[in-house]
């Protein structure tokens, strides 16, 4: 299918339900990428802060969290609450996350104004009171927020993210209605990337030349950590004179052996996940690595080579082992995995 996603929902039956930024629809498609059904949320990405679209465990409920509001709709698109709030800075905002036992929403709303900080907040649904809050320090007008479910249903990671300036990692807990928030240190200037399948391991990127990192789960202890210099060092075709590729945040577990990383080359490398040294490397049917010379233009001759660039620009693995990527034509793809790293 066409046009790039700001959000990829996964579905219990195989497929996704999509948001877009240059449109108000939410569409959902089937495991072939098949439109089911689409229909206008009205609410839009605005200022580059995307909106961005979760859903809850039983898929009756879908959150949009956008520049200036968060609006709770059913599944079909009947609106069932709105919280307006100030507008998030250019390139910042949040996404939301529902509970497993759908009783609370949690979100981050943007501080009004100089002196305070964001806050992350808990919705109870069955009224739509906000009974918690948490302050996260020091955070006005700084940082992009993720918030990631954990296999502990009462535990949640929230990311901030400051461009270039670095990342955190906070763990929030839901205690009683309550809310905890406590910094994680050892996880700061890394990018999370997914959990083990059995969920006792959780794996990170480093934010810019550091290492690849696997932590325990739920005690966060760093169980391995390799520099980015040895993650890529392995035999490679993609050699340059003027620079070297480098990890390009995105890293998942493909299973409890292997890793996925995604490098700045655009190349999909496989990882052992006990050593994280690369054993392999994956190329999609119909994806490309081109070589570029000093004026951006492709070419062959070895002694032109300045940098490479692929034509992949996002990608996740689906909850039925598929590849999903973002193509720079403006499609969304699958693909099927080897055997070997489902």
């Amino acid at each position: 299918m066409s046009a790039n996603p700001v959000s990829i929902v996964p579905m219990k039956d195989g497929g996704f339900l999509l948001n877009f930024a240059d449109n108000a629809d939410v569409l959902q498609v089937d495991d072939r990428l098949t439109e089911k059904w689409h229909k206008n949320m009205q609410t839009h990405t605005a200022g580059y802060s995307g909106c961005r679209l979760s859903i809850n465990k039983q898929e009756t409920k879908i959150a949009l969290s956008g520049r200036n509001d968060l609006q709770l709709l059913t599944i079909t698109g009947t609106k069932l609450h709105d919280i307006a709030h100030e507008a998030w800075p250019h390139f910042q905002g949040s996404n939301c996350v529902f509970t497993e036992d759908d009783q609370y929403l949690l979100f981050v709303l943007p501080a009004a104004s100089a002196g305070n900080d964001d806050q992350v907040h808990l919705l109870r649904l069955s009224d739509y009171t906000i009974v918690a809050a948490a302050t996260i320090p020091e955070s006005f007008q700084t940082y992009r927020y993720t918030l990631i479910a954990t296999p502990e249903n009462d535990i949640f990671f929230l990311e901030a993210a400051a461009g270039q300036d670095g990342v955190l990692l906070y763990q929030v807990k839901i205690d009683g209605g309550k809310l905890e928030l406590k910094a994680l240190p050892q996880c700061s200037d890394k990018v999370f990337g997914s959990f083990s399948p059995e969920g006792k391991k959780f794996v990170m990127a480093p934010h810019y030349d550091g290492d690849l990192c696997v932590f325990s789960f739920p005690e966060m202890t760093q169980i391995i950590a390799v520099s980015e210099a040895l993650v890529l060092e392995s035999p490679s075709d993609y050699t340059t004179a003027e620079d070297e590729d480098s990890l390009n945040f995105i890293v998942f577990f493909l299973n409890e052996l292997y890793l996925l990383v995604f490098t700045r080359f655009g190349r999909l490398l496989v990882i052992d996940s006990n050593t994280l040294r690369a054993s392999g490397e994956l190329l999609p049917e119909n994806t490309e690595i081109m070589a570029y010379d000093s004026a951006g233009r492709p070419t062959e001759n070895l002694k032109d080579i300045v940098d490479f660039g692929g034509d992949i620009i996002e990608l996740l693995l689906t909850p039925g082992k598929q590849l999903m990527l973002t193509h720079n034509s403006g499609q969304l793809r699958l693909y099927e995995l080897p055997e070997a790293f489902r």
